[in-house]
């Protein structure tokens, strides 16, 4: 079945994967969507410098997106404030619930290291 192939990452300061989930091939846009993300990169500093390699790196093929704490409250806020009232809009906010969940074990269990989260994008 064709469609992208979406992950969520955690990543150390050395950029090695540490845990990987794969969300799927995420098909709908809406405002629950976490591919509305795909193509955003962070305007921390931080981020544009350290990943300026993945940045290059984007192409026809992968996709890097870094998702920086403004970008995942960003996520939170979307969710917390707003309800699905279509059946395709409640997948992606079943979604959004599964991706937030693991992001939050993620941020528990790596608590005594840097992370870094990256949603990983192989395009089809």
């Amino acid at each position: 079945m064709a469609g992208d192939k979406f992950y969520l990452q955690v990543r150390n300061d050395n950029k090695d994967i540490l845990d990987e989930n794969y969300l799927g091939k995420l098909r709908y846009y809406n405002m629950f969507s976490l591919n509305n993300w795909e193509y955003n990169y962070s305007d921390n500093k931080f981020y544009e410098d350290y990943y300026k390699i993945e940045e290059r790196k984007n192409d026809n093929e992968i996709r890097y997106s870094i998702l920086d704490d403004k970008i995942i409250e960003n996520i939170r806020n979307i969710y917390n404030n707003n309800k699905p009232i279509t059946e395709i809009e409640e997948e992606a906010y079943n979604d959004m619930f599964y991706a937030i969940n693991w992001i939050d074990k993620m941020l528990l269990k790596y608590k005594d290291i840097n992370i870094h989260f990256v949603l990983f994008t192989l395009k089809d």
